[in-house]
């Protein structure tokens, strides 16, 4: 019977064995980590948006489920000053046919609108879903880094000390 190895991480021991990374470990744990730090925000953005949009449905069935595909996370990208960071896109596309570019006028409403002919068109109150989302994100932020820092650590150990 092989015995496994295990590792219990606490906050200091994560940060001790951090420091212990050769840079490339130290750059994949932090791309995992902010990663996972991107798509709960992303979730909870997604989650804001997904309430919001019921009542915008009774009134036009153009605004559906499909306008949550306007909220993405880009990838993980580095600048050449070595800083690691993603971005969450919450405004869609302007492309014919997405319908994503709707998902604007729900975060930022629009002014009252008439069409060409003079008929009063009305206007959308601005949901702030986005705002809203990273309001709550900011608050557990640090609590979510360390998290995915622990986990990516504990992930790169495993790999590290696998028993053959």
């Amino acid at each position: 019977m092989s015995k496994s190895t295990t590792i219990e991480t606490n906050a200091d021991k994560v940060f001790e064995q951090f420091r212990e990374f050769t840079t490339k470990e130290m750059r994949k744990t932090l791309k995992s980590a902010i990663g996972a730090a991107a798509n709960k925000l992303r979730g909870t953005t997604k989650k804001l948006f997904r309430s919001a949009l019921p009542k915008a449905k009774q009134r036009n069935p153009k605004y559906n489920d499909t306008l949550l595909d306007a909220v993405k996370r880009s990838k993980v990208e580095e600048t050449k000053g070595g800083e690691i960071y993603t971005k969450v896109h919450i405004m869609g596309t302007r492309s014919a046919g997405s319908g994503t570019f709707r998902a604007r006028f729900f975060e930022k409403g629009t002014a009252n609108r008439q069409t060409h002919m003079g008929y009063n068109r009305g206007s959308i109150r601005p949901l702030n879903y986005f705002s809203t989302a990273n309001a709550e994100f900011q608050s557990d932020y640090n609590s979510i880094l360390s998290d995915a820092i622990a986990k990516a650590v504990d992930k790169i150990n495993r790999q590290k000390f696998k028993t053959k």
